[in-house]
């Protein structure tokens, strides 16, 4: 038996594997080089300079997303960029751009595939598809799988039947690589999208066996991170319960992915949990601060997926509508920050009885042409 079983191991791990995407060396920034598609005032030279008089400009904008609700919570639609006041550490900045609400956005939608989320499996690909069908047409969806490995399904594409092929063909993995998956978005993909740009990360939280990052290295890289995370939290705590023989009720079904000759197998057959610690409350009290800490300092928000689905889905409504009606902001802060230094943000609107929701703070981290005293135009 013991043989049979060392077979099955060795099978299913080597069914599950999935190339690793590698991630890139430079740390994503939160402060970012001049951009090219800005209003006229961000082009210009941020102070007037004299004939014969020579000075070095430095181009590092700081842009910031915004969303702004009234006190019913509907979004408002109509702000300009004289509506916007922006404060860095109390010195009110001068607004150099301002991105409309008519900017398509990318999503990265990140699944989790792990053996924790196994009998979530098809409820995260339903939802996953469920919050495609929400966006506008101009807005593009990058889905990624992650659990040992991580792996993209499909490129940035707004081709809705390409997207909901790809979720559906999105299979089952077994250790959860969380901290490595959000680390390879951060330092990857984001860094390279243009434009607006979101994370919504379906997954229960759960992390294991990460080689390239930690929680708290995730969290000081967000803050650098020009983009929102939404992370929806599944809560999977029985479901482990009865994979690792901690809870009454019948054994776990084998994957219906694993080759036919295993799924013949008795089910009966201990689950992939065995020999490994059962994840108690207080492992998944972590999983939940780290995803709350994920949204709060991007600027986003933790949701929980519950086991009703039409809630879910109004979670979605409430996401890309928030999406679709957020504005940026950016500005040339008037003082030089030192390297990696903290500082606090502020963002005000000239109007009554309105709700902003932005970022409070960004830690200054140049790009290499920052370093090198050169400028370059990206977004």
């Amino acid at each position: 038996m013991r043989k049979v079983f060392g077979i099955i191991l060795i099978i299913s791990f080597g069914y599950f594997s999935v190339p690793m995407i590698s991630a890139q060396e430079e740390r994503p920034r939160r402060v970012e080089p001049s951009v090219s598609n800005s209003s006229s005032t961000a082009s210009e030279t941020p102070e007037e300079v004299g004939q014969g008089e020579v000075i070095r400009v430095d181009t590092s904008l700081v842009t910031i997303p915004v969303s702004v609700r009234d006190r019913q919570g509907r979004f408002i639609y109509d702000l300009s960029k004289e509506d916007f006041s922006v404060y860095e550490n109390d010195v009110r900045q001068e607004t150099a751009f301002f991105e409309s609400i008519e900017t398509p956005f990318t999503v990265i939608l990140m699944l989790d595939t792990s053996s924790s989320t196994w009998l979530k499996h098809e409820k995260i690909k339903d939802a996953a598809i469920a919050f495609v069908n929400q966006l506008r047409p101009d807005d593009r969806v990058m889905v990624v799988s992650f659990a040992n490995e991580t792996t993209v399904e499909i490129e940035p594409t707004n081709d809705r039947m390409a997207l909901q092929q790809a979720i559906r063909k999105v299979g089952k993995g077994w250790n959860t690589r969380l901290y490595d998956a959000v680390d390879w978005a951060i330092k990857g993909p984001l860094k390279r999208i243009p434009g607006r740009k979101a994370v919504v990360l379906l997954t229960d939280g759960m992390s294991t066996k990460c080689k390239h990052a930690t929680y708290k290295t995730n969290i000081r890289d967000v803050e650098e991170l020009d983009a929102l995370i939404y992370p929806v939290q599944y809560d999977t705590s029985e479901d482990m319960a009865l994979m690792t023989g901690g809870a009454s009720g019948p054994p776990p079904s084998l994957p219906s992915n694993l080759p036919s000759i295993l799924s013949r197998l008795p089910s009966t057959i201990p689950g992939p949990g065995i020999g490994r610690p059962k994840p108690d409350r207080d492992a998944y009290k972590i999983a939940g601060a780290y995803l709350r800490e994920l949204a709060e300092k991007t600027g986003g928000r933790l949701y929980q997926a519950g086991e009703n689905g039409g809630s879910l889905r109004a979670a979605f409504r409430q996401i890309v509508e928030e999406l679709s009606h957020q504005y940026r902001l950016g500005y040339y802060p008037k003082t030089q920050a030192r390297v990696r230094e903290r500082r606090r943000l502020r963002v005000r609107i000239n109007r009554s009885d309105v709700s902003v929701r932005a970022r409070d703070s960004y830690v200054y981290e140049p790009s290499l042409e920052t370093k090198n005293g050169k400028a370059s135009a990206s977004q």
